[in-house]
């Protein structure tokens, strides 16, 4: 009874650092008018993640301010740039069907480089959290993140968007903590694939 009630306690303390992270990161995203915003705030959102993983701990206002100043800049070229290459794909996809209807393997093309950016997307970001890397470093390892270990690849959009299926249908709980909760569990399999990644480099280099 004992274990059970301390089971439930410590679901409950995980679920309220969950929605306070969640509620950190809608305010950060509206500072920076979601456009500017959304980047840097996810940023935090991975790295505090990381955090409460490995440490259970969960910062405060100020530091979450401070880890978004430092990301500001550097995370809204690295999103911005993505996103910009995810929409011109989206774009060149949407109009190879309208005047390319007979070109399967042209619609193929841009499906994959929309699928290639939209992951690129969430591993610069969640890369830029947890190790200090210039921007063609860090393309670099999300080349290696992706044809090296594209089983774990897939695992995390699958989660993304099992997530975002199962929890879009209650907006609300959804706005609670369901971002949170989503990039937690990517976490762990970022996480397991840098571990990889630092295997691989160390087996190059000996």
């Amino acid at each position: 009874m004992v274990n059970l009630k301390n089971s439930f306690m410590q679901l409950m303390s995980f679920l309220m650092n969950l929605i306070f992270l969640n509620l950190l990161w809608i305010l950060f995203s509206f500072l920076g008018l979601v456009l500017f915003g959304l980047a840097p705030a996810t940023v935090c959102l991975f790295h505090f993640l990381d955090l409460l993983r490995l440490e259970k701990t969960i910062p405060s206002f100020k530091e979450f301010f401070i880890e978004y100043k430092k990301n500001f800049f550097s995370a809204n070229r690295n999103g911005v740039l993505f996103l910009i290459f995810t929409l011109l794909s989206l774009l060149n996809f949407k109009f190879s069907l309208t005047f390319f209807s007979q070109a399967v393997w042209l619609q193929g093309v841009y499906l994959a480089l929309v699928f290639i950016f939209l992951v690129s997307e969430v591993l610069i970001l969640a890369n830029q959290a947890k190790i200090h890397l210039t921007f063609i470093e860090n393309i670099r390892l999300i080349l290696v993140e992706i044809f090296r270990f594209p089983v774990r690849v897939l695992a995390i959009i699958f989660t993304i968007f099992v997530v975002t299926l199962i929890l879009s249908s209650h907006l609300f709980i959804f706005l609670t903590f369901g971002i949170a909760l989503a990039l937690y569990l990517v976490n762990f399999i970022h996480s397991d694939m840098l571990n990889e990644v630092d295997k691989l480099k160390n087996k190059l280099q000996s």
